[in-house]
């Protein structure tokens, strides 16, 4: 799998969890929990394990672009 795949994985991994430990907290299991601190740990949790990870995708693809460029020259 390429760098791409895990991150679109990963997102929509966290995405799940975040809905679903909503619908815990909307049904009184989660306790003393809010639903802006559920989202506020799956951000951390997405810019702490993706943001690296998505900024060397877009450094890879713009070096892409570049040595297409000057293969094509």
């Amino acid at each position: 799998m390429k760098n791409k795949d895990y991150s679109k994985w990963i997102k929509f991994g966290l995405i799940v969890v975040g809905f679903a430990l909503s619908v815990l907290k909307w049904f009184g299991i989660m306790g003393n929990a809010t639903i802006h601190e559920i989202w506020e740990v799956i951000a951390f949790a997405y810019g702490v394990g993706l943001g690296t990870m998505d900024f060397n995708i877009i450094v890879d693809n713009f070096k892409e672009k570049k040595n297409l460029e000057e293969n094509n020259e």
